[in-house]
């Protein structure tokens, strides 16, 4: 594999420059940690995972969000 082009090492200054400078990203903004940070209360998290005969990767996804700490895990199935 050969070194990477012009046009790639550019692309990958200006991502870095982005995110350093928040160019672009109105949306998320770098922020030092606090020095004394306040934990939520609770957080209830959902995530929808569209795949196809997938069965071993989900059965290994579900089983991290048990041991994670997750207390319902909800799984939906389209024919």
């Amino acid at each position: 594999m050969g070194s990477p082009s012009l046009a790639s090492k550019v692309r990958a200054l200006v991502g870095e420059l982005s995110i350093i400078y928040s160019v672009g990203r109105r949306w998320s903004r770098p922020m030092p940690q606090p020095d004394s940070p306040e934990p939520l209360s609770e957080v209830h998290l959902y995530a929808v995972i569209p795949t196809w005969c997938e069965g071993d990767v989900i059965a290994s996804t579900v089983y991290n969000a048990f041991a994670q700490g997750r207390e319902r895990v909800f799984l939906l199935h389209s024919l």
